[in-house]
């Protein structure tokens, strides 16, 4: 990786920092030197991910969340449409045991709000990615390019929306409680209607949790239909063992049709659909 790391472009450089596990300090240094160049809301996203709080290290961790926070900030101000974007903003740094207070409820209540959950799609960071890992002299680009693009779609920050809304609960009346329940739900929703399957999974599970505090199940019936499909759609796909398919050429091929939409492309092992 270092090597790759080496032969890079700039652009490169970013999807790198999404595919290996941590960065040295000569990496980090330099993404910090030039993170004022990154136009890719979707790449600050993935950097800012709570899974990944290892990403940098230690001494320049507080540094980086701040400089990727900033700009981040500045991409979406004004102009984002998106959830994912002004949701890492609020909840970025913050702890998952900690409940919303009442600025950050009416924060999430304008998020909740917003027509669609991310900004770029699932298939053109994977498409992206892989031109840019393969630039970069890896192998296996395909597998390793999906694996960049489901750090994009927002899951650890989703996630951890999840956990303080459940530390909030106690600390909120009845109404309040119902109020959080319908971000939730709204919020779940959008993020459910993407197309790969990481964000169908946490997008119910967020649909759930708000379900369940607002009163009205009913609603979910549906969602947990669709979720049922998705399921036997990929046991079939497991079943297919695609990765010991002989043919670099239809692995490819395949993995393109999964980028392209996920939850199609599962449906299609199960009979409910043609390849994307």
């Amino acid at each position: 990786m270092f090597q790759a790391w080496l032969r890079a472009s700039s652009e490169a450089r970013l999807t790198l920092a999404m595919a290996i596990p941590s960065l040295s300090e000569d990496q980090a240094r330099w993404l910090l030197q030039h993170v004022s160049t990154f136009d890719d809301t979707a790449g600050l996203v993935a950097l800012l991910d709570p899974r990944r709080s290892s990403l940098f290290p230690d001494q320049l961790r507080p540094e980086a969340q701040a400089a990727l926070n900033q700009r981040l900030r500045w991409l979406t101000k004004g102009s984002s449409r998106a959830m994912l974007p002004h949701l890492t903003l609020l909840l970025s740094g913050s702890r998952s045991e900690a409940p919303f207070n009442a600025q950050e409820l009416k924060a999430l209540e304008a998020i909740s709000t917003l027509p669609i959950w991310r900004e770029t799609s699932f298939s053109q960071t994977f498409f992206q990615s892989r031109a840019h890992l393969r630039e970069s002299g890896l192998s296996d680009t395909d597998t390793r390019a999906f694996g960049v693009a489901e750090q994009t779609v927002g899951s650890g920050m989703a996630l951890l929306l999840r956990r303080r809304a459940e530390a909030s609960w106690s600390h909120l009346p009845v109404e309040e409680q119902r109020w959080l329940g319908r971000m939730l739900w709204y919020i779940g929703q959008r993020m459910a209607e993407a197309t790969s399957l990481l964000e169908h999974s946490v997008g119910t599970l967020l649909m759930e949790l708000g379900a369940e505090h607002m009163g009205q199940m009913c609603d979910l019936e549906q969602a947990r239909r669709q979720d049922d499909m998705v399921r036997e759609g990929l046991r079939a796909s497991l079943a297919a063992s695609i990765e010991r398919w002989p043919l670099p050429s239809l692995l490819e091929d395949l993995e393109s049709s999964r980028a392209r939409n996920e939850l199609t492309w599962l449906r299609a092992f199960s009979g409910h659909a043609e390849l994307p």
